[in-house]
C-alpha cells in the first residue's frame, strides 16, 4: 500500500484502524486453519485421542487469544479517539486565546491590554507581529467590502430613446417656434 499510496495514513487512529483490519483477517485465518487441522485430525482413524485434545485447545487457546487482542484494540482505539479529541479541544482553545488576544491589542488601547500582550511570550509576540500585515489586508477588505455596499449606486440606463413629442396643433406659435428651432 505504501507503495502506491505515499501518505495515505495521516493519523494514529487510521494507523490503528488498518492494523486491526490486518490483524483480524490473519487471526481468522489462523483460526480456521487450526480448526481445518483439528478436523483432519478428528477425521483421521488413526490419531491419538491426545493429540485431537490437544488441537482442540490449542484452536480454543487461540481464539481467547483473538478475543483478548480484539478487547485490547477496542480500549487501544478508544484511548486514541479521546486523546485526539483532547488534542482538538486544545488546539481550539489556543487559537481562541490567539484570536482574543489579536482582537483585544487592536481593538483596546488599555493598559489591561497592553499588560495582556506583556504576559505572552516572546514568540508569540513575534508571530503576532508578523500575522499583522495579513491581518490588516483582511480588515482594509473588510472595510472596503462595507463601504461599497453602502455607497452602491445602482442605475439603470433606458434600453430606449423615448419617442420624439408630436407638436399640440392647439400650442401658441411660440411655442411651436421654439420646439422648431430645437430640432423636434
Amino acid at each position: 500500500m505504501r507503495l502506491a499510496r505515499n501518505f495515505m495514513v495521516q493519523t494514529e487512529i487510521q494507523y490503528i484502524f488498518i492494523y486491526r483490519a490486518v490483524f483480524d483477517a490473519v487471526t481468522e485465518l489462523y483460526a480456521t486453519e487450526t480448526a481445518a487441522a483439528a478436523q483432519r485430525e478428528a477425521d483421521n482413524v488413526n490419531s491419538l485421542p491426545a493429540s485431537k485434545m490437544a488441537t482442540l485447545k490449542r484452536a480454543e487457546a487461540a481464539q481467547r487469544a483473538a478475543k483478548q487482542q480484539e478487547e485490547l484494540e477496542r480500549q487501544q482505539i478508544e484511548e486514541a479517539r479521546l486523546a485526539f479529541e483532547r488534542e482538538q479541544q486544545a488546539q481550539l482553545a489556543a487559537k481562541k486565546a490567539e484570536e482574543d488576544l489579536a482582537h483585544r491589542a487592536v481593538t483596546e488601547h488599555s493598559a489591561g491590554a497592553a499588560k495582556a500582550i506583556i504576559k505572552t511570550s516572546i514568540s508569540e509576540r513575534i508571530k503576532f507581529l508578523d500575522q499583522a500585515e495579513a491581518r490588516w489586508l483582511e480588515a482594509y477588505k473588510a472595510s472596503l467590502d462595507e463601504w461599497n455596499d453602502r455607497n452602491q449606486v445602482w442605475c439603470q440606463l433606458p434600453t430606449s430613446l423615448p419617442p420624439k413629442p408630436v407638436p399640440d396643433a392647439s400650442a401658441s406659435p411660440a411655442i411651436q417656434a421654439h420646439s422648431s428651432s430645437l430640432g423636434h
